[in-house]
């Protein structure tokens, strides 16, 4: 059984379609919850092991790759904020617009 963790992502996607529930192997692997908030900030906001994986903003740079069984994406994070997004295996990345955030 292959280990992930989840990541919540609140914000239409580069085909129009609306975030939600995601997978990734990019982080610890542990089954922790992580959220992109808002103002497109990676944090961790659960977890079973507090003292080694505290929640709270990951200041994340680099790629992180979710995905659930539709399709899967890649996001850009630069000094801890989301820049950009692309579908996986295309071309054309969409930069990061806090108003496409969906509320909940």
């Amino acid at each position: 059984m292959e280990m992930y963790d989840e990541v919540i992502f609140s914000y239409r996607l580069p085909n129009g379609r609306a975030g939600g529930n995601f997978q990734t192997t990019d982080l610890e692997c542990t089954q922790d919850r992580y959220e992109v908030t808002t103002s497109g900030r990676l944090v961790r906001v659960c977890t079973q092991n507090v003292s080694e994986r505290p929640v709270g903003d990951l200041s994340y740079t680099g790629w992180l790759d979710i995905r659930d069984a539709v399709e899967e994406y890649r996001l850009e994070f630069t000094n801890g904020s989301l820049r950009a997004m692309q579908i996986m295996d295309e071309d054309e990345w969409v930069l990061f617009d806090p108003a496409n955030c969906i509320e909940t």
